[in-house]
């Protein structure tokens, strides 16, 4: 028996849901689909989005003020009526047939995480190769990758978890807006020693986002990370961080993010071009990290 959430955000589901709903009907297992859409801007998306409630296994509700995805996340467990809760993220297309089958396979697991792919394609627009090849080069691991790298690729978009577990979790603020929301439930789990199945079970992420909103994102996400970081929350299991102390011991540091710092505009105008180098992302991410990390310092 398993609680299939769907947190919504400006994004049509109507596709994702019916797949759910045809795969888990055509099963013995027993399921419900949980929607909730967290006050999306986009009128015309929400009214369409309001007839999967007429799908069998579907409740599909509308919230009248956005809460973030931590929260949303928490009040989908909070709703489910079965113990085992599948968490998907709205932005994706089911590849496979026996999605759902595989698992409940691993039903009596703790904690599984099925993994996320890409289309091979690269995108035609220009605006949107960085968040593809990122995702190609960063996010698409089989799952003997995913177990040999652990924590690294901890991902919340497909995610099935047992109830009891989840709730477990201590609620906490540090995460606001965009980024490592996912970092932080991976943390709070790898806390508990909780074990952590990885199975080749992909969803193929759709929303790309331009390369000039990834880039604000990841902003956001690096102003999170700071936070956590100094906080003591997560340390050199982040690979950025890893690479941060690194430097820091070696004593280049200073000198790095001088470097860095006078290849900024090279860097940003590489990214948003049509062969952008996931490498001078790396290094776009550590400048704003130690910047945001230092802000952090000087407010103490």
């Amino acid at each position: 028996m398993i609680s299939i959430l769907i947190p919504i955000y400006n994004v049509d589901v109507t596709e994702l849901v019916n797949e759910l709903n045809q795969q888990a009907n055509s099963l013995t297992s027993e399921f419900e689909i949980i929607c909730i859409d967290d006050c999306s801007s986009n009128t015309e998306l929400k009214s369409k989005n309001q007839n999967i409630e007429n799908l069998k296994l579907v409740s599909y509700t509308e919230l009248s003020k956005n809460i973030g995805r931590g929260a949303i996340r928490m009040k989908l467990a909070e709703r489910a009526r079965y113990e085992t809760l599948l968490f998907l993220d709205c932005d994706m297309r089911i590849p496979a047939k026996d999605y759902l089958q595989k698992f409940v396979r691993h039903i009596e697991k703790k904690v599984v995480v099925g993994g996320i792919t890409y289309s091979n394609t690269p995108p035609t627009n220009t605006d949107f190769m960085l968040r593809w090849k990122y995702g190609i080069e960063r996010e698409k691991k089989s799952a003997s990758e995913r177990n040999r790298m652990r924590f690294s690729h901890f991902v919340a978009s497909n995610l099935l978890i047992q109830k009891k577990l989840f709730l477990s979790l201590p609620v906490d603020n540090d995460i606001t807006g965009y980024g490592h929301e996912d970092t932080l439930l991976g943390l709070k789990l790898l806390n508990l020693k909780t074990p952590i199945s990885h199975i080749d079970n992909p969803l193929e992420h759709l929303g790309l986002d331009t390369a000039e909103t990834f880039l604000e994102k990841s902003k956001t996400g690096t102003e999170n990370l700071a936070k956590l970081y100094a906080k003591s929350i997560c340390g050199k299991e982040i690979r950025l961080i890893n690479v941060f102390e690194q430097l820091k011991a070696w004593d280049l540091l200073g000198i790095t993010l001088n470097i860095i710092s006078l290849l900024l505009p090279l860097f940003e105008r590489n990214l948003k071009s049509k062969q952008p180098k996931i490498r001078y992302f790396d290094f776009w991410k550590l400048y704003y990290f130690v910047k945001n990390y230092d802000a952090l310092n000087k407010s103490r």
